[in-house]
């Protein structure tokens, strides 16, 4: 199952080879030039997330901003991709039996 999230990074400038960098990683789904130096990917969170995208961009000469907004954004997007990622791992207890400990007293 494909759980897709569509991220966009600003970058100080958008070209083929930004797009051919993300494009490499394992669970990249799409990635294209959104205008006004921003780079638009759609990615699997089941097999990578936001860090790993912004640190193969950086790796590869592509800076983005880096002010105190953008490392909250960042951080926000990063919680974000972790938090589904647990939702996708997570197994439910069948409707007719409680999870395990539900019944232990205290």
């Amino acid at each position: 199952m494909v759980e897709s999230v569509s991220r966009g990074f600003r970058l100080r400038e958008v070209n083929d080879s930004a797009i051919d960098v993300a494009q490499s990683l394992p669970g990249v789904l799409a990635a294209r030039n959104a205008g006004a130096g921003k780079l638009k990917v759609t990615y699997d969170i089941a097999e990578t997330d936001y860090r790993t995208l912004q640190e193969a961009l950086r790796r590869h000469g592509y800076l983005g901003p880096t002010g105190r907004l953008q490392r909250l954004r960042d951080s926000w997007y990063q919680f974000q991709d972790e938090n589904r990622r647990a939702n996708l791992e997570h197994k439910p207890a069948c409707c007719s039996k409680p999870p395990p400990g539900a019944s232990r007293r205290k």
